[in-house]
């Protein structure tokens, strides 16, 4: 039987070596020291503030309860918001 595949990609958590802007806005600045949000990318890592960070986690927790509400047949069938 196949392996069950997840649809999360590696996330993690952890503390900013060198101060430089976060990937989802270049207008908030991380220091060194401060917690961010790292997103695996291939070989390479994109690193989040943690305000920018939660709107991303936010936005994808409500298109996974979107997608077992249609799974339920409690909702309509989600499509591709983007």
């Amino acid at each position: 039987m196949p392996r069950i595949r997840s649809l999360v990609t590696t996330v993690r958590i952890d503390v900013a070596q060198r101060a430089h802007d976060c990937q989802a806005n270049g207008n908030h600045r991380l220091s060194k020291g401060d917690r961010r949000l790292g997103v695996k990318k291939d070989r390479s890592w994109d690193n989040y503030c943690l305000d920018c960070g939660r709107r991303i986690l936010e936005g994808d927790a409500a298109k996974i309860a979107s997608l077992l509400r249609a799974i339920n047949g409690d909702g309509l069938v989600a499509g591709d918001e983007g």
